[in-house]
């Protein structure tokens, strides 16, 4: 081992000797074409390690580079889906508008928007997130003008709990479209259906009759759409007769509705 340590220590001044010696030395071409050869072969190996060597460095550079590049992409993708999101949030609100205004059934300024959030179809109750304030007992309807739920409760940073017409707590003074005195009581029975009670006997009503809420004294102050009866219950000993209404709603997919005030 230290015979071959001091042989590689000969060499390396060897070499020291002719590089200098080419150097600093006017000695002839054929000295120098010898000294030339005999040294290259050992410049080949360490400029091809030098090149090696920064061309190493350069990847790190150009990975540094990529890993920066791919953060500012992966930045811009996140503020593009955000944008995105607004986006369709805002496509969804408007076709929402527009599909409540065509039927003329309200003015677009008492609508508030609002996004369902939350469902408790087993409670029949829905949260939703609006951005104004609104007030409990206004009406909320569907973007179709279909009156689904009474406003319950409402909380901090604009949210509010909907008590839904099919709970067995709801109670809706009715009528059928196009007349003037109301009918009976709309009432949830705490299934998807709805029925209206103390119908009068001697009341006339026809399977695929309109069903519209009547305004009260609380916050309900126009008519609004609710269903179509789908089959009456008349006995000989009740005084009253029941009407059952239908909505066609499924509540499970309510995506945005409207507070009216």
């Amino acid at each position: 081992m230290r015979k071959k340590r001091n042989f590689f220590i000969w060499i390396v001044v060897l070499l020291c000797f002719f590089v200098l010696l080419n150097i600093f030395t006017s000695i002839s071409d054929t000295i120098r074409g010898r000294s030339l050869l005999l040294i290259s072969p050992i410049q080949s190996f360490f400029l091809e390690k030098g090149n090696n060597f920064f061309k190493f460095s350069e990847a790190l550079k150009d990975a540094e580079k990529i890993s920066s590049e791919i953060e500012k992409l992966k930045k811009e993708n996140i503020d593009l889906n955000s944008k995105l999101s607004s986006m369709l949030s805002l496509k969804e609100e408007n076709k929402a508008l527009r599909d409540i205004l065509e039927i003329n059934l309200i003015e677009k300024e008492n609508l508030i928007f609002s996004q369902v959030i939350g469902r408790d179809i087993l409670n029949h109750e829905i949260i939703i997130r609006h951005d104004k304030d609104v007030d409990v007992g206004l009406p909320v309807i569907t973007p179709e003008g279909i009156l689904i739920g009474i406003v319950e409760k409402k909380y901090a940073n604009g949210f509010a709990s909907i008590r839904l017409i099919t709970s067995s707590n709801t109670a809706l003074e009715v009528k059928i479209q196009n007349e003037d005195f109301p009918i009976g009581v709309l009432k949830g029975s705490g299934e998807k259906e709805l029925q209206i009670d103390l119908l009068p006997k001697n009341k006339s009503l026809y399977f695929g009759d309109f069903v519209v809420a009547v305004p009260d004294n609380k916050g309900i102050k126009k008519e609004f759409y609710v269903g179509r009866i789908f089959e009456i219950e008349e006995t000989d000993i009740e005084v009253f007769k029941r009407a059952k209404v239908w909505q066609g709603i499924d509540y499970r997919y309510l995506t945005h509705l409207f507070v009216v005030y």
